[in-house]
């Protein structure tokens, strides 16, 4: 069975988001760079859960990859508490 065939244009959204919160994190805070990667991954479940198939990347079944989206935004959520602890040398 072969997959359906992703846009590239996801693919480079996907570079432009990363970047964009790697200068989210420089710009604001860590905190809300780390928030703001959690919100993001909330969207992106939901428009995987939504979407027809071969609109957005995806790894697995849509169950599974919906799954590890919200848990990852959960986990994310949860550790942005501590991001922005100073060093302790």
């Amino acid at each position: 069975m072969r997959g359906e065939r992703v846009s590239p244009l996801a693919y480079i959204l996907l570079v432009v988001w990363t970047i964009g919160i790697c200068v989210t994190a420089f710009v604001w805070t860590p905190r809300f760079a780390v928030t703001a990667m959690a919100a993001s991954f909330v969207v992106f479940a939901l428009l995987r859960a939504t979407l027809p198939g071969g609109v957005l990347p995806h790894v697995r079944g849509r169950v599974f990859d919906v799954t590890i989206c919200m848990l990852t935004a959960g986990m994310l959520l949860f550790l942005s508490q501590w991001a922005n602890t100073p060093q302790v040398f």
